[in-house]
């Protein structure tokens, strides 16, 4: 099995909170700040070239989760 990089281990985990949460892209996007368009891109393993840290930072606090976290593997956790 292919190792992830953190980029891909983090795109999987935005996609991973949303669905487990029960959240629509439009919901996720507004709790992230971002548009519906950059989300979908964010789960398709893309960050945007000039994304900020904001939407980590507001991860955390919606989901109680720290921006180290979206490195590891959450879906082999409990969260």
């Amino acid at each position: 099995m292919e190792k992830l990089s953190d980029t891909q281990i983090l795109c999987q985990n935005i996609k991973f909170l949303r669905q487990k949460h029960k959240l629509s892209k439009n919901k996720m996007s507004q709790i992230l700040g971002i548009g519906t368009k950059t989300l979908t891109q964010i789960e398709n393993g893309i960050l945007p070239p000039r994304m900020s840290c904001e939407p980590l930072f507001r991860i955390q606090s919606h989901f109680g989760i720290r921006p180290q976290q979206l490195f590891s593997i959450l879906s082999l956790r409990k969260t």
